[in-house]
């Protein structure tokens, strides 16, 4: 390993003091994507770890082989020979992996022929549009570039998956609208339960939209959910001011007809209890109000006695029944004091 260390070192470097003009250098390029680590749609850049192969031939590294048998070195013999210059471009963050040493290794072959592999980890910037989001599909890039040679170009094509934003977005934000609709079916004198029902739902929407926004960039376009969003929060909206406006006018025509009783100065005959319940906004159901009773169009002074029947006189007492049992009561018998008359 020592003698193929300095044969290797000191034909780069005489070669380099000749400076003898030579041609441009093919290289190779292999990626192979080991993982996609994350996409972030807030920062529009993905994360990925790969190894990256450079393959080219270099006549001074050649060396006899019985064998024909390669020779793999680590990243101590590539700080003394050339590589090539290759980065990422729009790249936010790399590095090379480290653990337990150096994940770089060199191979060189018996006719010159070189391997170079190494495992990084890059970040790369990837400009995403989200109108159709997310229902949207990416079309990411990693670029690399030589400052010697062309730019080198890899696509990735990045398909979301519907069932994550079902689950968290569409079906609670359906289950809202359809649960602000069910206060067209509560009664419109029980304040306190549409009320509630209708700032519960209001509420609900408008921490799933900031929930959603929280996770994406803040772009100048009007995105798809977006508009399936607020449209949901419309409805749950319209449903809260639905039941203002009816309670509102009905409240003023029930204060109409009482104002138009009141100066007409007619009392009305029956009381409608349920009408006298929505002016407190609540329904009582265990209240029981009975109607008025009807008042006599002409005044009287002479109360009619009530009729008496001459035909039947009271009860016999021996058809009265005393309080023990039910037991008849023996009649007692009737003494008649008869006065004489003396002339």
């Amino acid at each position: 390993m020592t003698s193929v260390s300095s044969m290797v070192y000191g034909h780069v470097h005489d070669s380099a003091d000749q400076q003898s003009p030579r041609s441009a250098i093919p290289v190779g390029i292999d990626v192979q994507v080991e993982s996609i680590d994350s996409i972030s749609e807030v920062n529009m850049d993905f994360t990925m770890t790969l190894y990256l192969r450079h393959y080219w031939q270099d006549d001074r590294l050649a060396f006899p082989s019985s064998n024909n048998k390669s020779r793999t070195f680590d990243a101590r013999l590539v700080k003394k020979i050339w590589v090539p210059d290759v980065f990422f471009v729009h790249s936010k963050r790399s590095f090379i992996h480290d653990t337990t040493m150096e994940n770089i290794m060199l191979r060189v072959y018996p006719d010159g022929n070189i391997l170079y592999s190494v495992r990084v980890t890059v970040t790369a910037l990837c400009s995403m549009d989200f109108s159709s989001f997310p229902l949207d599909t990416q079309n990411c890039s990693l670029e690399l570039e030589s400052c010697w040679y062309n730019r080198l170009y890899i696509n990735f094509i990045l398909r979301r998956h519907i069932f994550f934003f079902m689950l968290q977005t569409y079906f609670p934000t359906m289950l809202m609208v359809m649960l602000s609709w069910v206060s067209f079916w509560i009664d419109r004198r029980a304040v306190p339960a549409r009320v509630s029902l209708g700032i519960t739902t209001v509420l609900t929407m408008s921490t799933i939209i900031t929930g959603v926004s929280a996770s994406m960039p803040q772009v100048s376009y009007v995105k798809a959910v977006d508009i399936y969003l607020w449209s949901s929060f419309l409805f749950v909206f319209l449903s809260v001011i639905e039941y203002a406006a009816v309670n509102y006018f009905t409240t003023v025509e029930e204060m109409k007809k009482l104002k138009k009783s009141t100066a007409t100065g007619l009392v009305p005959t029956t009381y409608n209890t349920n009408q006298a319940m929505a002016f407190d906004g609540c329904f009582h159901d265990e209240i029981d109000l009975s109607p008025f009773p009807e008042l006599p169009t002409t005044p009287t002074t002479d109360r009619a006695a009530p009729p008496r029947n001459s035909s039947f006189g009271p009860e016999p007492p021996s058809r009265r029944r005393s309080g023990y049992g039910g037991r008849r009561v023996a009649p007692q018998p009737q003494v008649h004091h008869e006065q004489q008359l003396h002339d």
